[in-house]
């Protein structure tokens, strides 16, 4: 399972945070600042720390995927870089848990963006939605059709070199809007996969590195 260590400072929002956290597939620990000057107990898959302590941090820890959250009255800041990705309290729990998704899995999900078919097994419909990437465990879509969380849905699509198309089953666990166009998108959990579809899988993430 993959590990989030949350280093707080003073402010309050770091028990919203933790709230947040109870709905993310990984193990979480809480250090505090006091991190900066020690080794943590193990090395996490993503940090959750504020901008100052970022600013701070010990040069072992550079390489691991950080969410760096700000009030607005902190330094200015990068918006978004490769692996660090800012920002500003308030922030909805579904838009929180997608960056913290997309930051766990930074090296192991393939970005691709491709027409792909949707078909709701709740609901026995077919619609059109596009991908924007896919991981060994889940795939982040967008479309224009409601969707709620726990909703299954099978998702194919056409892969390079196989005469058929791929078809993964999975489950609906969050949804936020794209500020940059106003679509919503949505963050979903493969079940049921075969040993077959596994490899399927494996062989077109580890084309897309």
């Amino acid at each position: 399972m993959k590990t989030i260590c949350l280093i707080k400072d003073k402010r309050p929002l770091w028990e919203e945070v933790i709230g947040y956290l109870k709905s993310a597939n990984a193990e979480v620990f809480t250090s505090d600042e006091s991190a900066l000057s020690a080794t943590l107990p193990r090395k996490p898959d993503l940090i959750i720390t504020g901008e100052k302590t970022y600013r701070s941090m010990n040069a072992t820890l550079q390489n691991t995927p950080k969410i760096i959250v700000t009030d607005g009255k902190q330094m200015t800041v990068e918006r978004k870089t490769k692996d660090v990705y800012f920002i500003v309290w308030p922030v909805y729990k579904e838009a929180f848990l997608e960056i913290t998704a997309r930051l766990l899995y930074i090296s192991e999900r393939r970005v691709f963006n491709a027409l792909i078919t949707i078909t709701s097994k709740d609901k026995n419909e077919t619609f059109i939605g596009r991908s924007e990437n896919f991981s060994m465990t889940g795939i982040a879509f967008k479309c224009d059709k409601p969707l709620s969380r726990t909703d299954n849905v099978i998702i194919s699509f056409y892969v390079t070199g196989l005469s058929r198309r791929v078809s993964l089953e999975a489950e609906v666990m969050r949804s936020a809007i794209d500020p940059t166009d106003g679509t919503t998108y949505y963050g979903a959990r493969f079940i049921n996969l075969s040993a077959e579809t596994k490899a399927i899988l494996t062989r077109f993430i580890e084309k897309g590195k």
